[in-house]
């Protein structure tokens, strides 16, 4: 995936944090991310996702992540180095490299968390209903989120349901979305929608990830539908409902922490998709497939709405 990295050696020279310009704090799901660097390009691409978190307080409210991005006149020219918490564990020459690299530890600080239920899924909403697509690595869950949400549906996750089990509510976790290369091949239109909503970029700018626009519209009030998607590209799309019970069961295995919950775990799926159908979805041609979601679960929304 980084194919610009260059091997990193723990070193004890950590630079201080007089020689950075910027100097950021977020706050993720009760964990505190400080991070400093002199280049201010890094934060721009970083709250583009992530500007929701920023605090302005440097309190912490969880365990610490301090974060060091450094681009010094001692370095080789273009490299650019992170520390953690006083160790380097990442070179590159490519900023942006960076910028994914701390996206995916920051995604593993939150799947550590016992205090939020972490579903497997992404996750989309139109008018505060939402559409869940869960399964694992490979179902075709991104490719359909960002095609959903190049469908005027806001964009809530991709990867990480975080729900938060005082209010049983849902917390948007928006970030970079990686769109398979086989997909953008099999739907130009798919393409150019991505080139006209990403936030400034004509091009992915690493392999096909895409920053997109992640304002949240009214949010997640409720979850309108399950999918559970199954890529089959020689077959036409397809989707069987589910009983609730057999939903319900295939969403316990597609969560990364559930067994810290143990039946309140369990209480917390069926209160998030208490109003929710569940359907098995055969994926195909993405355009197919498309058709055939908004008419099965929003037409049955506006549906049953009108009555």
């Amino acid at each position: 995936m980084f194919e610009q990295v260059l091997p990193a050696a723990a070193r004890p020279d950590c630079p201080e944090s007089n020689l950075y310009a910027h100097h950021r704090h977020y706050c993720f799901f009760e964990t505190a991310v400080h991070i400093s660097s002199n280049h201010e390009d890094f934060f721009g691409h970083f709250n583009l996702l992530f500007g929701e978190f920023h605090t302005t307080s440097a309190e912490e409210r969880g365990p610490a992540f301090a974060v060091w991005i450094s681009d010094l006149p001692d370095q080789a020219p273009g490299e650019h180095r992170l520390y953690c918490n006083g160790e380097l564990i990442y070179r590159t020459y490519d900023y942006l490299d960076i910028f994914l690299f701390l996206e995916w530890q920051i995604c593993g600080l939150i799947t550590r968390s016992d205090r939020y239920l972490l579903v497997h899924a992404g996750l989309v909403a139109k008018g505060g209903k939402g559409i869940l697509l869960s399964g694992p690595s490979g179902a075709g869950k991104t490719t359909l989120v960002a095609s959903l949400v190049l469908r005027d549906f806001d964009y809530i996750t991709d990867e990480m349901v975080v729900v938060d089990p005082t209010e049983a509510a849902i917390r948007p976790f928006p970030r970079t979305l990686t769109v398979e290369a086989e997909a953008l091949s099999s739907s130009p239109d798919l393409l150019d929608r991505l080139r006209e909503k990403s936030l400034g970029q004509k091009r992915p700018f690493w392999g096909n990830r895409w920053f997109l626009d992640t304002t949240t519209g009214e949010g997640i009030s409720q979850i309108k539908a399950v999918l559970f998607p199954a890529y089959e590209p020689t077959l036409h799309p397809a989707m069987q409902e589910l009983s609730r019970a057999q939903g319900v069961f295939e969403l316990t295995q597609n969560t990364f922490n559930l067994s810290r919950f143990q039946e309140g775990g369990l209480d917390l799926l069926l209160a998030i998709c208490r109003n929710a159908r569940f359907y098995r979805l055969r994926t195909a041609n993405l355009d197919e497939t498309m058709q055939l979601v908004e008419h099965r679960v929003w037409g049955d929304h506006a549906s049953h709405a009108a009555r």
